[in-house]
């Protein structure tokens, strides 16, 4: 897998999560799930900003 198709795997599970956690909040999930939602998100930002920051993506 090349950098560029793993970053868009990220992006893509990243956007997944924002929708899991919009649909949580109108459904009034449970605070420990939406937590846990938000958590995973950060990490995956976290992760895109390493790459962004390390200028790995320079190609983008």
């Amino acid at each position: 897998m090349s950098l560029l198709e793993h970053v868009n795997q990220i992006s893509s599970k990243h956007a997944k999560i924002e929708n899991e956690l919009h649909t949580a909040y109108i459904n009034h999930i449970d605070d420990i799930i939406i937590g846990k939602l938000k958590k995973q998100k950060l990490k995956l930002k976290d992760e895109l900003q390493y790459y962004v920051e390390s200028r790995l993506l320079e190609v983008i």
